[in-house]
Order: C-alpha cells, then sequence, then structure tokens
C-alpha cells in the first residue's frame, strides 16, 4: 500500500474511486448514477462531515444531469439521506449541496414527490427557519 493509501480514510478512498469512474470511464450518466447511488447513501450517512460533504457535493453533481437526476430521484434511500444530510449538518457546504440537489429533483413531479414521501417538507421548513432566525 502506498503512503496516500493510508493516510485516506475508507470512506472517502470509495469516494475517489466513484470518481475515477466518473471521470475516466465514459458511460451513461444514468447507468454511472445508479452503481454509485448505494455508496453515495452510505457516505451521506457517515459520522465524519467532511466525508458527507464531499458526498453531497457529488450527488449535486449529478443532480445537474438529466439521466442521473431521475436515477436519484428513483431512489428513496439517496432522497431519505439527502434530508438527513440537510437536518444534521452544521456544515454550510453539506447543506448546500443537498438543497441543490434537493432543488434539481423539485423540476420534477416525481421529485416533488420522493422530496415529500422522504420528510423533505418539515427538514426544509426547519431549515428556513433557521436562516430566518441568524437573519433577523
Amino acid at each position: 500500500m502506498s503512503w496516500q493509501g493510508m493516510l485516506i480514510p475508507g470512506a472517502v478512498r470509495v469516494l475517489c474511486f466513484v470518481w475515477q469512474d466518473f471521470y475516466y470511464f465514459p458511460q451513461d450518466d444514468a447507468d454511472l448514477a445508479t452503481r454509485a447511488i448505494p455508496e453515495l447513501i452510505k457516505l451521506l450517512n457517515d459520522e465524519d462531515q467532511v466525508v458527507v460533504s464531499q458526498a453531497a457535493m457529488m450527488v449535486h453533481q449529478l443532480s445537474k444531469k438529466e439521466a442521473s437526476r431521475h436515477a436519484i430521484m428513483n431512489s428513496p434511500q439517496m432522497v431519505a439521506a439527502l434530508v438527513r444530510a440537510i437536518s444534521n449538518s452544521n456544515d454550510l457546504e453539506s447543506t448546500k449541496a443537498a438543497v441543490g440537489t434537493l432543488h434539481n429533483l423539485s423540476h420534477h413531479r416525481q421529485g416533488l414527490l420522493a422530496i415529500f414521501k422522504s420528510g423533505g417538507i418539515p427538514a426544509l421548513v426547519k431549515l428556513l427557519r433557521l436562516v430566518e432566525l441568524k437573519l433577523s
């Protein structure tokens, strides 16, 4: 094992492998997202906020493409993991990425339904209240 391998925690290493697939192996966006979603769900549920932040940013990037967006909204576990990331994170970047993903999903009726079913509405309302308190 190289010295880099010893320094990179397991979850971040998995994230690196997913990114390598994304950049170096041309493939269908939906296929990539479908294969990456189970690992990304695990990473979004990680205790390490750095890992959660990186995973949230990756999911947000995937959600910018139509085919990947459909794969994300067809995964109730993924949408629930994004909602948990919004609810549990104190990190602004994680929150922005997770909210950005939900925003992208909300452009589709199916995405709105997935957000509703995952408890996303109360989480977003809570987030709005926090923002309102900080602004006042």
